[in-house]
């Protein structure tokens, strides 16, 4: 008997390992009862861990999520609460993201829905190897049309699971004019996400027919893969963000990578707090620019936004690659101190009444 015992525990060792990438989705979340929380949905994950999401008892405004073990609190972070991103839209997965034999946490946030085209809007939450150092501040990024199979993308054959981030996009510099919806993969490794250069980048045209597709399966949990995983999608070998001819290019290295507050007055006299962060670099020419990374609320305007760059589109070299509109850049490159930089400039938009330049910055790896 303790024979079979241990062959059957060495083949549940095997199929552990085996799938040791592929993620373990928790389940459908359900109401619970949590002592000083309300509206509360949780699900269950390995090693006695607990997600749950909804409010602190007599607390306003969005709600947080809770990650719990043995019963206890671990951590919290923020979490939508709005007409669509109820206490129960969400989703929780587990696994080995990047194969260094510690599992990740993974907590994906439903956070609106657009009118109109009606896009689904959601946050990405990864915890770092969570198995082992448990939690820690996770990496967050955005996505839309989530699917727990669909934007997880697992391939048995190699035992990895690629991450699918997609958007939508009017494109006038493919075969057709017309709105699409692309995809671009990106693998999870070391805290960071990389775009998977290996990987075509995937577009599909938004006609009747997959229009009325996306329809019949908004509920499937293969989308978004199951659109773009067809014969009806292009298969993109240079990214429609830099198959136009800039006017400009410069080359550079980032100097320095720094986060200020700058305060704006409203128009009823009270301040409004800017966080502007931005990286310094010195062009081979001896010029220095400033180029703002991120600015939120991204809609006031500063004196200081005088002379600065503000990039339309982040990218990759030397695969030319974009990455998605909201990616945070640290996010794929960490550091950027040292980092070798080209900043192409472009003409304005013809609607643009100030006629001012684009620019798309493309960092090398």
């Amino acid at each position: 008997m303790k024979r079979y015992f241990l062959f059957g525990l060495l083949i549940l060792t095997f199929i552990a390992s085996a799938n040791a990438q592929k993620l373990v989705y928790a389940g459908k979340p359900k109401a619970a009862k949590v002592a000083g929380l309300e509206n509360v949905f949780c699900v269950n994950l390995a090693n006695q861990t607990s997600v749950c999401k909804g409010k602190e008892a007599g607390e306003e405004g969005d709600g947080k999520f809770f990650v719990r073990q043995n019963g206890r609190k671990e951590g919290e972070i923020e979490a939508s609460l709005g007409v669509y991103g109820s206490s129960e839209n969400f989703f929780a997965f587990y696994g080995d993201l990047d194969k260094n034999k510690s599992a990740e946490l993974v907590v994906v946030d439903f956070d609106s829905q657009s009118n109109g085209l009606g896009v689904s809007y959601y946050t990405v939450n990864i915890f770092p190897d969570f198995q082992t150092k448990g939690f820690q501040e996770p990496i967050s990024f955005n996505t839309t049309e989530f699917g727990s199979n669909g934007t997880f993308v697992y391939n048995a054959k190699v035992n990895e699971t690629l991450i699918l981030l997609t958007d939508w996009y009017g494109l006038d510099n493919l075969s057709e004019t017309g709105t699409y919806f692309v995809g671009r993969f990106f693998r999870y490794q070391n805290g960071l996400l990389k775009p998977a250069t290996d990987k075509p980048i995937y577009a599909r045209r938004y006609l009747y027919s997959f229009e009325d597709e996306r329809y019949k399966t908004e509920k499937n949990p293969l989308r978004p893969w199951l659109w773009l995983n067809s014969p009806k999608a292009q298969k993109v070998k240079i990214d429609t963000e830099f198959s136009v001819k800039p006017i400009t290019s410069e080359t550079g290295i980032v100097e320095k990578v720094e986060t200020v507050k700058e305060d704006s007055k409203r128009e009823d006299g009270t301040k409004e707090t800017v966080v502007i962060k931005q990286m310094t670099v010195k062009l081979s020419a001896g010029e220095t620019k400033i180029v703002v990374i991120r600015k939120n609320p991204d809609y006031v305007d500063l004196d200081s936004d005088k002379g600065k760059i503000f990039p339309e589109i982040f990218g990759v070299l030397p695969a030319s690659i974009s990455l998605p509109k909201d990616l945070d850049i640290t996010l794929v490159f960490g550091n950027l101190e040292g980092k070798k930089v080209v900043i192409n400039s472009y003409p304005a938009y013809n609607f643009d009444e100030e006629k001012k330049p684009r620019y798309k910055v493309l960092f090398y790896e």
